[in-house]
């Protein structure tokens, strides 16, 4: 049996708790993979509802989607309170389990339209949908559901780091980017520089060297203290170092053998 759903209060409080350790996982995986627990501690410190929990709509629709969330970590067999779920060993239990709860999380996403938790609901869907090959339905899940949220929301910015994340894995470098690029652009997204970090990355593999340089400088500008992934910047730091060869009329270095 599925272990009863926390209130949402005690729920978002918990997430909260483990803000440290997320954020760390998070910045060691320069793919995002935003399930519902990281996608709450970002929703919710952008909407500040960790402590503003008392509309009923809210509890409402962030206990039904820690449910459907339970349950399929249920069928997953992952536990409760596992960060990631690791894989079954029998794929059909993936695959059954995958194919079993889109709808179970549209549904939440339809029937609690209106509130955060409906873009985390369609960040699931969408990522049962990859996980299940289904790529490019998936963006386009995800793009209608950032279409439906507030332009300057995390949760916008979300669904966009997931864009850019489906983009990358299938190659499309220019249009990873761009999906990064705006969702580093929402001030309110806690995730913002990391956002900006991979679009950088994005850039530099579609040779886009300008427009990555440009987004190196703009992170080391506004946010001094953001800790680039080392090989970002090392590919980042050597375009610089190209650029301004470049501009002094000497050689370029020759690349090593």
């Amino acid at each position: 049996m599925a272990k009863k759903p926390e209130s949402a209060a005690e729920t978002l409080d918990e997430i909260q708790s483990l803000g440290d350790r997320l954020a760390e996982w998070i910045a060691a995986n320069s793919t995002l993979v935003l399930g519902t627990g990281v996608g709450i501690l970002v929703i919710a410190g952008g909407f500040g509802v960790v402590r503003s929990t008392q509309t009923s709509a809210l509890e409402e629709a962030s206990t039904a989607l820690a449910r459907v969330d339970a349950e399929f970590r249920e069928a997953m067999g992952a536990p409760n309170d596992a960060i990631e779920i690791v894989e079954p060993a029998n794929p059909q239990t993936a695959l059954r389990a995958r194919n079993e709860f889109i709808p179970r999380y549209r549904e939440v996403a339809e029937q609690h339209a209106g509130t955060p938790v409906e873009s985390l609901a369609w960040i699931e869907v969408g990522s049962l949908q990859s996980a299940l090959g289904q790529g490019d339905e998936a963006i386009a899940t995800w793009t209608a559901a950032a279409d439906l949220a507030t332009s300057d929301s995390p949760a916008r910015a979300l669904l966009l780091s997931r864009i850019g994340a489906e983009h990358e894995a299938a190659g499309r470098w220019t249009e990873a980017a761009a999906a990064f690029e705006a969702a580093g652009d929402i001030e309110e997204y806690p995730l913002r520089y990391s956002a900006l970090s991979d679009a950088a990355r994005c850039r530099v593999a579609a040779d886009d060297s300008e427009r990555a340089l440009e987004l190196f400088d703009r992170i080391e500008t506004d946010a001094p203290g953001y800790q680039i992934p080392d090989v970002t910047r090392a590919q980042l730091e050597e375009l610089r170092a190209i650029a301004g060869t470049a501009g002094t009329g000497e050689p370029e270095p020759e690349a090593a053998e």
